[in-house]
């Protein structure tokens, strides 16, 4: 029986690309650099905000200084301007209330910076999730299971009793570090094929699907 189900949160209960990609675009243009599309940004999420900059920028040095210059004007941008165009998905608070309703626990474990990631799921969910993670040590990022063996530990949760839900195949291989089924969404920012590449548990194309998972696992 399923007690816990982890979201991702970019791409998975929020759609924050227009963000995102406007906060790349003006750091990118303060510093002279080319202006890259949407699809692009679409294509460069998923590991973080240090490789987000380094794909957009095409600066791979970590120890060049203007690719630190981009990195911590997109950040300081990004958090001044995160809650713009960015909404939930359709059906994922409806979602969210059900699996609350049913006394699931649900958390978010982001590869998003932490401040931000605190700061959109409480303007947009509120006090819905039982605890929030995003990003405040790459090494601990995701594919790192480090942060989701906190949550077994912390929750006293065994692999089997919790789902992960995500977008990016990263979300998958976390998932199955710790032996955990996994929903991909391919509703987000990574397109079917990616995902089923990466063969998690289940696929969904609608977040309101994953609940029948999260109620079918016995």
């Amino acid at each position: 029986m399923i007690k816990a189900v982890v979201f991702d949160l970019d791409g998975t209960i929020i759609d924050s690309l227009e963000d995102i990609h406007d906060a790349l675009n003006k750091a990118l243009t303060f510093y002279k650099k080319s202006v890259i599309t949407i699809e692009d940004t679409k294509n460069y999420l998923g590991d973080g905000i240090t490789m987000l900059v380094k794909r957009a920028s095409k600066i791979f040095d970590d120890n060049n200084p203007l690719l630190q210059n981009i990195k911590q004007y997109y950040a300081a941008y990004y958090h001044e301007h995160c809650l713009i165009k960015t909404k939930p998905y359709n059906h994922v608070i409806d979602l969210l209330k059900e699996l609350k309703g049913k006394g699931i626990k649900i958390f978010v474990l982001s590869n998003k910076p932490h401040l931000d990631t605190l700061k959109i799921v409480k303007h947009y969910f509120n006090n819905l999730f039982d605890e929030v993670f995003g990003c405040s040590d790459e090494a601990k990022k995701k594919p790192s299971p480090v942060m989701l063996e906190y949550i077994l530990n912390e929750y006293h949760l065994k692999s089997s009793e919790v789902l992960m839900v995500g977008d990016s195949p990263v979300d998958i291989k976390t998932a199955k570090a710790c032996e955990i089924k996994s929903v991909a969404c391919t509703y987000g920012f990574k397109s079917y094929l990616e995902l089923a590449k990466s063969s998690p548990s289940y696929i969904v194309n609608d977040p309101k699907d994953i609940a029948k998972f999260v109620f079918l696992i016995r």
